[in-house]
This record gives structure tokens, sequence and C-alpha cells, in this order.
């Protein structure tokens, strides 16, 4: 895997992008640093708090990344001729217009302004990254894009451990059989996790389903699943947020505090070549 400069004289990146806005039936036209930043921004905490700047560099440049495999790869039918589609084709990222503060504005804008320089390739092809908010102490080993890493800090982090509660009607959703057993807590059985703490399969009643199911269900942050029964209510703890796989933010930003900067921060997660624009040498 190689991070490569973005050539000013024979740039792979579009000035601008199509973007389709379904809730508004558009496509507009925006520059590509714009779309940059607004996927970025996608992912900022939700509680107002930003990552470090080194992280959100790190981000940048694996988004910038997925924006160049889908832009290479995508189908002319796609996207209502649009080069992207809002929270839909864009893989592993999540396009918002929505304001930010000033001091969250001018990180994410210097980030991108850092990372739209550098792509990661494989045997010469765009490639497409996966990341997490926050991983389940080790991540899922997709060599050689994404090896596994152990990442003890995540476990340590806020938000590494979420519960959800729902009811017995609530769950009955999850269920083809609408009938079950009379005692609730007899529901769920069979429970199947893999190497990383996923769940993979489990059975509700005599139906098997996945973990990824009742994570797209449910709206849960992981397939890191534990199903208890009290109170007549079903809780759902996840371990984790987002699918385990390559970088994960929290983790990140652990490396960011510790004076990591965001070209090792990318090294350790996708075991990268960098060929880094921003050296002495360049």
């Amino acid at each position: 895997i190689n991070v490569c400069p973005k050539s000013d004289d024979a740039s792979p990146f579009p000035e601008k992008v199509t973007v389709y806005f379904p809730e508004r039936a558009e496509i507009e036209s925006i520059d590509y640093t714009e779309f940059l930043e607004g996927c970025l921004r996608g992912f900022l905490p939700e509680n107002g708090e930003i990552y470090e700047q080194q992280t959100l560099e790190a981000l940048a440049a694996v988004i910038n990344t997925n924006a160049l495999y889908a832009l290479k790869n995508h189908d002319s039918f796609d996207n209502f001729g649009a080069d992207f589609t809002v929270c839909e084709s864009f893989p592993y990222a999540d396009y918002t217009d929505k304001a930010v503060n000033a001091i969250a504005r001018a990180a994410v804008r210097e980030a991108v302004d850092y990372s739209e320089n550098m792509y990661f390739t494989y045997e010469d092809k765009p490639v497409l990254l996966e990341f997490c908010r926050i991983s389940c102490g080790r991540t899922i080993d997709k060599s050689p894009l994404m090896p596994s890493v152990s990442l003890p800090s995540d476990v340590m982090c806020k938000g590494y451990l979420s519960k959800n509660a729902y009811t017995e009607n609530e769950v009955l959703a999850l269920s083809e059989i609408k009938r079950l057993r009379d005692n609730p807590a007899d529901w769920f059985s069979e429970p199947i996790y893999d190497e990383y703490g996923a769940l993979e399969t489990i059975k509700i009643s005599r139906q098997t389903i996945t973990g990824e199911f009742i994570k797209e269900t449910l709206g849960l942050r992981s397939t890191a699943i534990e199903i208890t029964h009290e109170d007549d209510c079903f809780i759902f703890a996840c371990r984790g947020w987002g699918g385990n796989t390559g970088m994960s933010l929290a983790a990140a930003d652990a490396m960011s505090r510790d004076g990591k900067t965001a070209e090792e921060i990318l090294a350790f997660f996708y075991g990268a070549t960098l060929e880094n624009p921003h050296s002495p040498d360049k």
C-alpha cells in the first residue's frame, strides 16, 4: 500500500464534483475540497467536541482515498447521474452540510488542506478503506490493506460500551415468527461469536438471525452484542462503535495526544509505506 502525494500536474481528482441530495431530489455541483470538508464534518463527535488535528488529518486522507475509489468505480447510472449520493453511495463517510462552530470549521479545513494531497493505492489502483469510531479492542484482520491491531485504549474510552433497552413487542420485529415462547427470557438462544467478539448468529425461537441484522434493525452501534432480559425489557449491550475494521478514531485520537503524526497513525492502521509530500526532502 502506498500513500501518494497528489500531483498538481496530473491530479486524479476533479476540481468539482456533483452530489445528489435525496431529501431535496436535487443535484448540486460543489468544489471537491468542500465535499471532503462536508464528509469530515459528518464524523465530528455529536457532543460538540472535535478530534485532535492529527486524527482529522488521518481521517481526511482515508475519506480522500474512498472518494477517489468511488469516482473511479461508480456506474454512470448510479446517483442519478451525480458523482455521489449523500449518505448512500459514498463508502464509509457521511456527508453533511450542517453548521459547525468556527473552531471545528477551521480544524476541518486545515485537515483537508493537509490531506487532500494524499491517497492510498494498492498495485497502482485506488482502494476502499474502512474505519470505525471505536473498536472492540482488537480490529478485524483484512490484510494486506487493513491488518488486525490491538487497541487496549479503546476499551477504556468513553462510548466503548452502550446499552439500549427494547420492549418485548419491539424485539418481535426481529422475528418472522410472531408467536414465541411464553417466557421472553427464553426467546434468544445459541449465540455464536467470532474471534473478535462480534455476534455472528443467534436464534430467536426457531429462526436464526445475524448480528448484522440485529444491528441494522435496532440501530445499534456495533455487532459485538450481548442480550439480556430484565423487567419486561431486553437489554442490548454493544462494545465498540462501527465495523471494527481499519482505523479506530478513538485510538487515533489517543495516538494524536501522544504526539503521533497523521502519517504515523495511517501507517499503524493500514500498514502503509508513506510517500509524504510534507517531508523536508520534498
